[in-house]
C-alpha cells in the first residue's frame, strides 16, 4: 500500500502543477475543460484501475476459491447471475431470467482496463500539445514586449516597417485556423474516446448514461403488471458486483474439469458511478466544443463579429474611443490574433499599442502583420 501512496502523492503534486495558471494564457474556456479537468478525470480511472489490477490481491473474492481460482476468473472475465438468486443474494438484478448463460463471460474488460486509461490521457493532451507548438510562445513573446515603455514598442513598429511585407501574414492565417483546428480536434478527441470505452465495455458505453436514466425514472405500477420495468439495471448489467465465474481445470481423462462459483466484484460500485460521471461529463462536453464551433466560425467568416467582441474588450479595459479606429481595417485573422493579444495586456498597454499603430504608419493592417512576423 505504500507504493500506491507514493504514486498518488506524485500524482497530486502533478494534477497542482497542471492547474497552476500560466503566465500567459493562450487556449480558452474549452481547452482547460479539454486537456485539464478531463485528463484528471482519466486520471482518477488510471489510478484506481491500475492499482485495483496491480497492487490489490482482493479484486474479486470468490466463495470457497483459492488464488488460481481468483485469479482465473478475474482474467477470463466472469458470466451473471440468474436473475432469482440475484434478488436473494444482494438485489442488483444484471440480466433478465432468458438471457443467463454461465459460459458468457460480459467482466473480461477489467485487465484492459489500465491500458484504455492510458490511451484516452494521451489522446487528451494531444490537441493541446499541439495548439502550444503552433503558438511557438507568439503571446508571451508580443506581451514581454508590451511591458516595456511604450516609445520602445513604437520603434519596433518603425523598424519593421522597412521592410515592406504581405497584406495577408501566413503568421496570424495559421495562428486563427490553427486554433479553430486544435478546438475541432478536441470534439473527435472526446467522440473516439467515447467508441474506444464503447469497444471494450461490451458496446454499452455509448447508451450507459442514458439507460441509467430511463431506468431510474421509471414508476412501477403494481396494478398493471405488463407497464413493470422490463428493462435490467444498466449499472448491475455491466458492472455487476456479484457473477457467476465457470472454472475449467485438466481431468486425468485428458477432458476438463467444470465448476461454478460465485465470486464478489466489489469495486465494482466505484466503476458504476465512475463511468456514469464519465459519460456525462463527455455529453457534456461534445454540447459545449460544438457550440465553440459554431462560434469560431461565425469568427472566421464575419470579421464584424470578431471587432465587436475586440470593442466589447476595449470597453472593458477602459480603452480610449480615439484609439479603437485602429481595428477598422483588420481581417478575421488579424482581429483574432489582436484580440488574443489584448486579452493578456492591461488597459494602458493596449492604448499605447493602438497609439503606435497610429503613428505614421499608412496601414496599420501591415503594422500587425509586421508585428507577428518579428514574434
Amino acid at each position: 500500500m505504500s507504493g500506491l501512496f507514493s504514486i498518488v502523492d506524485g500524482l497530486g503534486s502533478q494534477v497542482k502543477k497542471l492547474f497552476t495558471p500560466s503566465e500567459v494564457k493562450i487556449g480558452n474556456f474549452l481547452f482547460t475543460l479539454h486537456h485539464q479537468w478531463t485528463f484528471v478525470i482519466i486520471l482518477v480511472g488510471l489510478v484506481f484501475a491500475s492499482s485495483n489490477n496491480y497492487l490489490n490481491k482482493e479484486a474479486m473474492i470468490c466463495k470457497g476459491g483459492d488464488c488460481f481460482t481468483n485469479n482465473y476468473c478475474f482474467l477470463n472475465g466472469s458470466a451473471h447471475v440468474a436473475k432469482a438468486l440475484a434478488k436473494e443474494t444482494n438485489g442488483c438484478v444484471s440480466e433478465l431470467d432468458e438471457d443467463h448463460d454461465d459460459e458468457k463471460r460480459t467482466t473480461h474488460y477489467y485487465i484492459w482496463l489500465p491500458f484504455v486509461f492510458t490511451i484516452l490521457a494521451i489522446m487528451t493532451k494531444l490537441p493541446w500539445i499541439l495548439w502550444k507548438n503552433i503558438e511557438n510562445e507568439m503571446m508571451k513573446k508580443l506581451k514581454a514586449d508590451m511591458a516595456e515603455d511604450g516609445n520602445a514598442t513604437a520603434e519596433r513598429i518603425h523598424k519593421v516597417l522597412l521592410t515592406k511585407n504581405k497584406r495577408h501574414n501566413l503568421r496570424a492565417i495559421v495562428y486563427n485556423y490553427g486554433f479553430a483546428f486544435c478546438e475541432l480536434l478536441n470534439l473527435v478527441v472526446v467522440i473516439v474516446s467515447m467508441c474506444l470505452l464503447n469497444l471494450v465495455l461490451n458496446s454499452e458505453f455509448a447508451n450507459y448514461g442514458s439507460n441509467v436514466q430511463n431506468y431510474q425514472s421509471f414508476v412501477p405500477n403494481d396494478r398493471a403488471v405488463e407497464l413493470t420495468n422490463p428493462m435490467t439495471d444498466p449499472m448491475c448489467h455491466l458492472f455487476p458486483t456479484q457473477v457467476s465465474c465457470s472454472v475449467k481445470t485438466g481431468a486425468i481423462t485428458g477432458g476438463a474439469n467444470k465448476g461454478n462459483i460465485i465470486c464478489l466484484l466489489p469495486y465494482n460500485t466505484f466503476y458504476q458511478y465512475y463511468f456514469l460521471i464519465l459519460w456525462s461529463w463527455y455529453i457534456l462536453l461534445i454540447g459545449l466544443t460544438s457550440i465553440g464551433l459554431a462560434y469560431r466560425l461565425v469568427q472566421l467568416l464575419l470579421p464584424a463579429f470578431g471587432k465587436m467582441r475586440l470593442n466589447a474588450m476595449f470597453h472593458a479595459l477602459g480603452v480610449s474611443h480615439e484609439n479603437r479606429n485602429q481595428v477598422e481595417n483588420l481581417n478575421s485573422w488579424e482581429t483574432f490574433l489582436l484580440a488574443r493579444l489584448v486579452g493578456t495586456l492591461k488597459g494602458s498597454q493596449v492604448n499605447k499599442l493602438l497609439k503606435a499603430m497610429e503613428q505614421d504608419i499608412p496601414d496599420n493592417v501591415e503594422t500587425l502583420s509586421l508585428i507577428v512576423r518579428e514574434a
